[in-house]
């Protein structure tokens, strides 16, 4: 058994973890160190009132917010409409994933919001392909999710004239990733979103990211044909996006405090969220394959999808160990993930039959991963 980190429990050897000889993990001790800059939001939030200040009015719309139903959108949402007086434009990425206590919710926020809102339902037939490549040869549905909803709005915000989109990512899931030599795109997007506001600056880094991620995308398909289709559905030309506007991505629970629970008690009350009935800390029960792609992620991982969240909590000191130990044992149960792949394979077009030997070839072949989720 592989040894983990006495504090975040990330093993050694997953993720490029590597202890040090008092059994403390190298995230960690990067978080450690950079914590007094970027783990307290009110350090941070004055760089979010500059970015408010510097673009409110300016354009038919502050900031684009992507609203899936669930309580970190929703609350996003809720705090940009009513505590900063922000015009949002919502939108909603249909995919066919949404579930209908989604869809509920979704409709309760800009209903009570009184805020635009739009379902961009997208060329299933491009993103299909996007999909089907992602389970197929990475085992792991979300990272086309994680594309898609990331720059497919960079693309939405850009033809809008919109500044800004203002993404729920919760601090587990900004930091996920967070040590010395990461390569994961948001990195440099949380960085900017730390730092001074320039639409130069941000601009500069964007086009870089797009072009990095456009060749990554690209080197998923075989048929040229494949891969321009991709392009052209999610991707912008990167000399446009110039110091004149480049749309940023923005954390904002970087400048906001995060406790799930409260913000799901703030939400129902103001708003009439509901919450699914399974409802448990560090759900997504907005996502009808949340339980496949838990169940593919530890086929090939080997671990929990929740361990590098997990272990932002406990770095954070958010998280009791024992909690912490629970929720990276639990497991889906077998008539709730039979229903999750049920869901997945008729909308990618995959035989059910077929489901656990794609999932075995990709825990054979292990491709390097890119983890951005």
């Amino acid at each position: 058994m592989a040894r983990c980190c006495t504090r975040c429990l990330l093993p050694e050897g997953k993720f490029e973890v590597v202890l040090d000889e008092s059994g403390l993990c190298n995230y960690c001790s990067h978080y450690s160190q950079q914590a007094p800059r970027i783990a307290d939001p009110s350090v941070l939030r004055p760089y979010f009132l500059e970015r408010i200040d510097a673009v409110k009015g300016r354009y038919e719309y502050d900031a684009m917010v992507g609203l899936s139903g669930g309580k970190d959108s929703t609350y996003v949402l809720y705090k940009l409409v009513k505590d900063y007086g922000l015009k949002v434009l919502a939108f909603t990425y249909e995919n066919g994933f949404l579930t209908e206590h989604g869809k509920e919710n979704i409709s309760k926020a800009v209903k009570s919001l009184g805020v635009d809102h739009f379902f961009h339902y997208p060329d299933w037939e491009v993103h299909k392909k996007l999909y089907r490549a992602c389970v197929m040869k990475l085992g792991d549905p979300c990272l086309a999710c994680a594309f898609a909803g990331f720059f497919l709005t960079l693309k939405l915000c850009l033809e809008r004239r919109i500044p800004f989109f203002i993404a729920g990512r919760s601090p587990s899931q900004i930091f996920r990733n967070f040590f010395a030599g990461s390569k994961d795109l948001f990195i440099p997007m949380m960085e900017l979103n730390a730092s001074s506001y320039s639409m130069a600056k941000v601009a500069a880094v964007y086009r870089q990211l797009n072009d990095n991620i456009m060749a990554w995308v690209g080197s998923l398909f075989d048929d040229k044909a494949d891969v321009e289709g991709m392009y052209r559905e999610f991707f912008v030309d990167s000399s446009q996006l110039t110091d004149e506007l480049c749309p940023e991505i923005i954390s904002f629970f970087l400048y906001e405090p995060y406790d799930e629970e409260a913000m799901k008690q703030e939400i129902e009350k103001a708003l009439g969220y509901r919450r699914a009935a399974n409802d448990e800390l560090l759900s997504h029960l907005d996502c009808k394959i949340i339980d496949v792609a838990t169940h593919m992620y530890r086929k090939v991982h080997g671990v929990s999808i929740l361990a590098q969240e997990v272990a932002v909590m406990l770095r954070r000191d958010e998280l009791d160990p024992v909690k912490a130990e629970k929720l990276l044992a639990d497991e889906p149960e077998p008539a709730a993930l039979q229903e999750s792949v049920n869901a997945l394979c008729s909308r990618i077009d995959i035989d059910e039959k077929d489901f656990a030997a794609v999932v075995q070839r990709v825990v054979d072949s292990q491709p390097e991963k890119f983890d951005s989720r």
